[in-house]
């Protein structure tokens, strides 16, 4: 009887933590899809400035060299092109970042559908010039949830580990 007891215990005790471990997992998830984003929209200035590509061509090759959610929102950008020839790629570009958006703030989705008006509607420049602006403000944005990162991650993780101790010791 004590063996079971203490098994759950330490199942509980190890269920708190790894939901902490989850929760501020969730704060590094997103810099890392941030950066990506940047990422894939300076490889987008310079290629829709140096190349003859057209944006699809250059979104399918951007998702090819991103991971995860950052490849997503341009491949799905494609996909939602590509199933109904009545969509502008503005409009493809802001479902694919709604569609992806689950780990993003609303801030973040804002910055980047702010783009998504500019898409196709403007000469080279206009689009280069946008791409900068919407790259700016990642840059903030990414500095912000560092920042975010820093402060709520250690705490997340010690409060699942300290939730966790406080359950054993009640059910003890």
């Amino acid at each position: 009887m004590y063996i079971l007891k203490f098994i759950l215990l330490f199942l509980l005790f190890c269920t708190s933590t790894i939901i902490g471990y989850l929760i501020s997992k969730r704060y590094s998830n997103r810099v890392k899809i941030l950066k990506d984003i940047k990422s894939g929209l300076n490889i987008f200035a310079v290629k829709i400035n140096f190349s003859c590509e057209i944006i699809s061509e250059i979104f399918e090759d951007i998702s090819n060299k991103l991971n995860g959610v950052a490849s997503n929102i341009f491949k799905d950008t494609i996909t939602i092109l590509n199933e109904n020839n009545t969509n502008t790629i503005g409009n493809a570009w802001e479902k694919s970042i709604e569609k992806n958006s689950s780990q993003l703030k609303k801030e973040d989705i804002d910055v980047l559908k702010t783009l998504g008006k500019m898409l196709g509607n403007t000469d080279i420049e206009g689009q280069i010039n946008q791409i900068n602006l919407v790259e700016s403000f990642l840059e903030k944005q990414i500095e912000d949830s560092q920042e975010e990162q820093l402060r709520n991650s250690k705490l997340y993780k010690k409060l699942g580990f300290i939730c966790g101790l406080v359950i054993v010791i009640v059910l003890i």
